[in-house]
């Protein structure tokens, strides 16, 4: 029989619709029963494509008896981090303070008022070493909490103060934004595996905004060690396991230093970020290399993320095929020979690393350690592509991994900008249309029951209002697209988004962001969102924004928030630099020389040939504002950015206006101008 999960419009809840855990979803109900029964809650929070969840739910949450006692001891409670990423950062908070690491399925014990006292991630069924089985946790929790219910929620009480205190930030009055620069940096360095690039030891995550970091700080200081780090960890990412040599994308970490063992799953934002800092690493480098993965990511999102419409992006494909994780991505030698013929199967395993005995489980992840990184000649080249397409068509035969069809207002944002970024650099206008078709419908049909910004869709159905980073996400990446098109109504939509994400997340009293707003029960933990993880932090992405507003308008308004913000932000980035590197790109691009360019097309250039002639260099501290030729659209942009109100072109010609704080130089045609490029 279902338990109340069944009503979810979450994938992952409706995963576990059909436990013998009587699971209720993250709300009033729970926390009522729980004060009710005075029964501690045990909190379960996962999502749909991770592979430690599903075993997990197999080994435990399926078990009757196990259930059983579950059922009679706590209040369980299911939770889609994807869904409600508040609910999820509090709490991973609070493992990561009491174990000292974190991760998914993270599994949390809470007084019937919230408070946390106990948490792990996965428990086993039975005993491994070290690590309890996940009943003998649960009989340990219940007698504590018969014995000594006061004592823990004391001590919950006390903890739930101390974590707080932790995440409050005040302004930092006196700081060396440079020297914070070369703190991150030296940080980076230490960290660096010269061998394989990356940072820190296995496992091994992309972090594309540290790469990103890097590459500002090598445009600003002139730095090759800063290069080298971000061309070392590409190479070693795009010919490791981690990347998907026949279907493109880019698989969630890898377990090893090599990148070689991935965990299979491929995440939206993770598609989205690394494609961001291959476009810019591409800039910087020239490297094809990049540009071809900034290509082949791309066109795997399009394939195999994008509704059929191509109106927006589901948000994740599964590490798990029929219950085995990577099934979907392994090759034998025999399969291999089999698909292939003997020629060119012997030709494949020595391109992609293919053994008898394999280097998972038995079976191969494919790599490119061995001809890419020696060179190969165009042939050579256009037959592994010819074999690559054979693998891939073999491959479509196989049981496809699950696709969590959940649209995220915050990772369609990332992907927007990631899009808006491919196009631009790589001339590939269909990238450029399918972001803006993606824009527009996102803003005009994602909606709430109030009308603002929802933070999920599912099957048309809209979730949970708009978090913080929905709000930042979207708008960053409808700049990245006005970056990229000139398109006057994507300018207008990234306004509206910034405008309302002032006046529902900035909280005057702090002078700072909230992260969220919403309904259900209250959290005693503060979810900060100001820490750079796998993705920028919804603070940091909404300091960027205001930023670019700022430079755009000229608007005081903006520079009042950005001032309030970074001052806080800094605070936190002395204490962990590398903790902050998306915000420290955004603060270090003010450092950089400023290119405020006004474009107004003519008949000679038009504003599509404009944009992509400038972007040839990479000049992360530039900003173009594209004069629309219709004149409505004219006057509602004057109304936004009043400094061009009068601005004229120079005859018929294309012309550009070199601006700085709003103060303009004189019209210089376009042709002129771009002869520096």
């Amino acid at each position: 029989m279902p338990n109340r999960l069944i009503n979810e419009k979450s994938p992952y809840l409706l995963q576990h619709a059909n436990n013998p855990v009587d699971w209720y979803p993250w709300g009033n109900e729970a926390f009522e029963r729980a004060r009710l029964e005075q029964k501690p809650i045990f909190l379960s929070i996962g999502y749909s494509t991770c592979h430690w969840c599903h075993v997990m739910a197999r080994e435990s949450f399926e078990d009757p008896e196990i259930a059983d006692f579950l059922n009679r001891h706590f209040v369980p409670v299911k939770v889609d981090r994807e869904e409600r990423p508040d609910v999820d950062e509090v709490y991973m908070a609070f493992c990561q303070a009491l174990t000292g690491s974190g991760g998914w399925p993270l599994s949390v014990f809470l007084t019937p008022d919230g408070k946390p006292f106990f948490a792990g991630t996965y428990f086993p069924k039975s005993r491994r070493g070290n690590v309890p089985a996940f009943r003998e946790v649960l009989e340990i929790i219940a007698k504590i909490w018969q014995d000594r219910k006061a004592e823990v929620e004391e001590n919950a009480r006390k903890m739930v103060d101390i974590l707080n205190q932790r995440i409050t930030l005040e302004a930092s009055p006196d700081f060396d934004a440079e020297r914070l620069f070369h703190d991150a940096f030296e940080s980076l360095s230490h960290a660096f595996d010269p061998q394989w690039g990356g940072f820190g030891p296995a496992p091994k995550f992309p972090t594309p905004h540290q790469l990103m970091f890097l590459l500002r700080y090598y445009s600003k200081y002139g730095n090759d060690n800063a290069l080298q780090m971000v061309e070392r960890t590409l190479e070693m990412i795009l010919t490791g396991g981690i990347y998907d040599h026949l279907g493109g994308g880019i698989h969630r970490y890898a377990v090893d230093r090599e990148w070689m063992i991935p965990h299979f799953e491929k995440m939206l934002y993770d598609q989205a970020m690394i494609t961001l800092a291959l476009v810019e690493a591409h800039q910087c480098a020239g490297n094809e290399l990049f540009a071809g993965a900034a290509r082949e990511i791309s066109d795997y999102v399009l394939r195999d993320l994008a509704e059929p419409e191509g109106r927006f992006f589901f948000s994740a494909e599964d590490a798990e095929s029929g219950g085995e994780e990577g099934a979907y991505y392994l090759w034998t030698l025999s399969e291999i020979l089999e698909t292939l013929g003997e020629e060119d199967g012997l030709l494949a395993a020595g391109v992609f690393g293919i053994t008898e005995e394999g280097n998972f489980m038995g079976r191969n992840v494919l790599s490119r350690r061995t001809l890419l990184l020696q060179g190969e000649d165009r042939s050579v080249s256009e037959k592994i592509g010819e074999i690559k397409s054979k693998l891939l068509r073999k491959r479509y035969e196989r049981l496809r991994p699950f696709r969590d069809e959940k649209v995220i207002s915050s990772w369609n944002g990332l992907e927007i900008a990631a899009l808006a970024s491919a196009g631009l650099v790589l001339e590939h206008q269909r990238y450029i249309d399918v972001a803006l078709r993606v824009a527009r419908y996102l803003w005009e049909n994602m909606k709430d029951r109030r009308g603002y910004l929802a933070h999920t869709m599912f099957k048309g159905l809209s979730g949970s209002s708009g978090f913080l980073e929905d709000y930042a996400f979207f708008a960053f990446g409808c700049l990245e697209l006005y970056r990229a098109s000139g398109d006057p109504e994507i300018l207008f939509i990234a306004s509206e988004a910034s405008r309302s994400m002032l006046d529902i997340f900035w909280d005057p009293r702090e002078d700072f962001f909230k992260y969220s707003v919403s309904d259900g029960p209250s959290l005693d933990l503060i979810p900060a969102g100001y820490y750079d993880g796998a993705v920028p932090s919804a603070v940091s992405c909404a300091f960027a924004v205001v930023e670019r507003f700022y430079r755009i308008t000229g608007d005081p308004v903006w520079r009042d928030v950005s001032d309030k913000v970074s001052g806080k932000l800094l605070t936190m980035a002395q204490r962990t630099p590398v903790g902050a590197t998306f915000f420290l790109s955004t603060l270090l691009e003010s450092y950089l020389p400023k290119e405020d360019i006004v474009f107004l097309p003519g008949r000679d250039i038009s504003t599509g040939q404009f944009l992509t002639a400038i972007a040839r260099r990479f000049s992360p501290g530039r900003v173009v504002v594209c004069l629309p030729e219709n004149d409505g659209q004219r006057r509602t942009l004057a109304d936004l950015i009043p400094y061009t109100g009068n601005m004229e072109k120079i005859g018929e010609y294309s012309t550009v206006y070199s601006c700085v704080d709003g103060v303009c130089s004189a019209p210089l045609r376009a042709s002129e101008f771009l002869r520096g490029f």
